[in-house]
């Protein structure tokens, strides 16, 4: 799940130029109500677009001010970096000034706005010949709804990768979107509070139960434990288990729990695997 300057920082996966814009006074004064600003660079279609992002601190009447700056309606790259016009800047063999600006302008407003103030945004925009599409915290709270994991895979990296691999992305693809930790985590993450947490916002967990996972006494076994938690907490039961070369006198010996659950065998291949769980996430 992401806050609105999580998806304005991430928004998009080609080039891009990142500055800040400030208003000024006539004479020259520094006003603030400074926003953040990208040029996203489309160099295969030779064109480029725009998007802010306000802050928290930037009023409607502010970004109003701001889509009259020319430099903006005109997405001049150089006069925005404020830098000489002359100044020729290439990317991938191709001069950036010449790429056409398809006058596309996403506007990140940190704030709930009213359908009266979304319109009134398009409409100052439109006038400055923006195509504008608005997204505010009302967006950010939907869209995290719709990536929130649905579902934690729990698996032993020594024998069972491969196919967690495999079964993560059979999920995401039919829309079951999982807490994965090589997706899930990034440089520099505790390790102990980014699994809490994707236990936490799961509503299942699916256990990969291979040789190496009914041994693990490390993340393994602490993952089951708070799994196993959780499900008595809940008064339900969360645990989807898939049996990866075990059979059930290994799980019995591991947990009379995982062993009384009804699972499904990894041999069905990760697409059947996914489909069959996807019908349990899914399930309204």
């Amino acid at each position: 799940m992401g806050t609105l300057k999580d998806y304005f920082e991430s928004g998009s996966k080609e080039s891009n130029i990142r500055h800040s814009l400030s208003i000024f006074s006539p004479q020259g004064i520094e006003l603030g109500h400074t926003i953040t600003f990208k040029i996203h660079l489309l160099i295969e279609a030779h064109s480029k677009y725009l998007s802010i992002y306000s802050g928290s601190n930037v009023s409607l009447d502010a970004l109003f001010v701001h889509l009259k700056n020319k430099n903006l309606r005109t997405c001049d790259i150089a006069k925005l970096m404020g830098q000489d016009e002359r100044m020729h800047i290439e990317m991938g063999g191709v001069s950036l000034k010449d790429l056409v600006f398809t006058n596309k302008l996403i506007v990140y407003v940190e704030d709930k706005l009213t359908n009266e103030q979304v319109e009134l945004l398009i409409f100052h925009g439109e006038s400055q010949g923006f195509k504008v599409e608005v997204r505010d915290i009302n967006y950010a709270e939907e869209r995290s709804r719709e990536e929130r994991p649905l579902a934690f895979i729990s698996h032993a990296k020594s024998d069972s990768r491969e196919f967690a691999i495999k079964l993560a992305s059979a999920l995401t693809r039919l829309g079951c979107p999982v807490w994965f930790d090589e997706y899930s985590m990034k440089v520099g993450d505790s390790l102990v509070e980014s699994i809490e947490a994707g236990l936490k916002e799961t509503d299942k967990c699916i256990f990969i139960l291979s040789p190496d996972f009914l041994a693990n006494e490390g993340w393994c076994r602490h993952e089951f434990k708070t799994a196993s938690m959780k499900q008595v907490f809940k008064k339900r039961n969360i645990m989807l288990p898939v049996w990866h070369g075990v059979n059930a006198d290994d799980v019995y010996q591991y947990s009379a729990i995982l062993a009384d659950t009804v699972g499904v065998q990894s041999s069905l291949g990760e697409d059947q695997v996914a489909k069959k769980i996807s019908e349990i996430l899914l399930a309204k």
